[in-house]
């Protein structure tokens, strides 16, 4: 560990698993093979707003405000995943965007299998 530079770093002998937080409020992890989270309940990673300097403590009662993105799974098989703009997914050239009110999906084929119902 080191914190003559405000930084807390733990590291294997060889490098293989690295973690980083400095004093700037990041937080590095690295793993050259695999790198798991488990809960008994949900997982969640949420990107929010970056706020004035004396309103982020964890000691502010002020309810902090919803967060951009946000992914979570939990144990009962939900996956959500939430932008306040846009969500994109892409494999290879194929491409489904979702943003309010549209979804665009784009590729050289597109399969639908099942009904579909027009609302």
């Amino acid at each position: 560990m080191n914190g003559a530079n405000g930084s807390v770093v733990l590291a294997s002998p060889e490098g293989a698993v690295f973690q980083r937080f400095d004093k700037d409020g990041n937080a590095i992890i690295k793993a050259t093979k695999t790198h798991s989270v488990s809960a008994k309940e949900k997982v969640s990673i949420e990107i929010v707003p970056k706020l004035p300097k004396e309103k982020d403590t964890p000691n502010d009662n002020t309810p902090p405000p919803p967060p951009f993105a946000t992914f979570s799974l939990n144990n009962e098989g939900v996956i959500d995943i939430v932008g306040k703009k846009t969500i994109t997914i892409n494999v290879g050239s194929s491409k489904i965007t979702l943003s309010d009110g549209m979804i665009t999906i784009e590729g050289a084929k597109i399969d639908v299998k099942g009904e579909i119902e027009m609302n």
